[in-house]
């Protein structure tokens, strides 16, 4: 097998083996594109978002070397590459380099959704935190797959999957939420007094009498008429019955 070919199959298997490891295919294959590919044209590795690997079995001085992606998380903020990866607001309050969120941007925040480039949809709230199994709440999940708040239906009265008693005490018990507002595009989303706002209007509408409804007659001459068809037809029935058995409607 030829070097190059050699070497590029190496950064294949590699790569599978970092994207496996990272769980974020769709930022990495595309910076992948970009640090292999200037490597290979260029000869240069950008230090800023990717990383001179190894690829000989053994280390020595001299070795075979492909460029390849750094992790979104590891690059600082002022170095995020904006083309790949996407500077977000983590449950600590930091702005911090993050993998981007995979397809298109959405309309709205469905549930479980971490992105920060729209607001959550109706009737969710943007949480941090998480419960674990000896009841201890962490609202920052730093270096976790919880370090970024996620749009929850937090303040509908019902403690549902992706809620617990550290991100939507509303719901599921446990007194105040004590996560942080987080801002989004320079506006302070206030998930707390929002849902406090909610949590009232549903309790609101709960203590509300249901409303009559009003049932609006028909034209009175066309009533007449269908009550008169109606009439002729029991008429007609009542007449073949005791025709055939003897007996009229209403005979026991």
């Amino acid at each position: 097998m030829k070097e190059g070919a050699k070497l590029f199959m190496l950064a294949l298997i590699f790569l599978s083996f970092y994207l496996f490891l990272s769980g974020s295919c769709h930022a990495e294959e595309t910076l992948f594109t970009y640090c292999f590919g200037k490597y290979q044209q260029e000869g240069i590795c950008p230090e800023d978002s990717c990383k001179l690997y190894c690829l000989s079995e053994e280390a020595r001085t001299e070795c075979e070397q492909a460029c390849l992606p750094k992790e979104c998380t590891q690059i600082p903020i002022k170095k995020c590459p904006l083309d790949f990866c996407a500077v977000l607001q983590n449950c600590s309050g930091e702005r911090v380099c993050h993998d981007r969120q995979r397809g298109a941007i959405p309309k709205c925040g469905d549930v479980a959704y971490s992105g920060q480039d729209v607001a959550c949809c109706a009737g969710l709230v943007r949480r941090c935190g998480v419960q674990f199994f000896e009841g201890h709440c962490d609202m920052e999940g730093k270096g976790s797959i919880y370090s970024l708040p996620i749009c929850i239906p937090c303040g509908n009265g019902i403690c549902e999957q992706f809620e617990d008693r550290c991100n939507c005490p509303e719901d599921c018990g446990g007194g105040i939420y004590q996560g942080r507002a987080i801002t989004i595009k320079g506006k302070k989303e206030d998930s707390a007094r929002q849902n406090k706002e909610r949590v009232q209007e549903t309790q609101m509408k709960a203590k509300e009498p249901p409303q009559e409804v009003e049932i609006y007659p028909e034209d009175p001459a066309e009533l007449q008429k269908r009550l008169q068809e109606a009439e002729r037809k029991i008429k007609r029935f009542q007449k073949r019955r005791k025709t055939e058995t003897g007996k009229s409607l209403f005979d026991l």
